[in-house]
């Protein structure tokens, strides 16, 4: 888990300041939360990615209710 919280955090600190710098210098004011708000649309898409690769290898392989027959 915490291997995930490094790579979001830090996946976190390259995208949001680039995203609000594009925000606040370039986009009009009436596209600002437009503008955010999309981006945001793929930053869950990428939480929810990194969250379920996580939960799949912190699985318990011995589980009978995950093995497949």
């Amino acid at each position: 888990m915490q291997l995930v919280i490094g790579t979001v955090l830090i996946a976190n600190y390259k995208i949001w300041p680039f995203v609000q710098f594009i925000n606040m210098s370039l986009m009009p004011l009436h596209l600002r939360l437009v503008f955010v708000q999309v981006v945001s649309i793929f930053w869950n898409m990428y939480l929810s990615y990194e969250n379920a690769k996580s939960n799949i290898a912190n699985s318990d392989l011995t589980n009978p209710d995950l093995i497949s027959k």
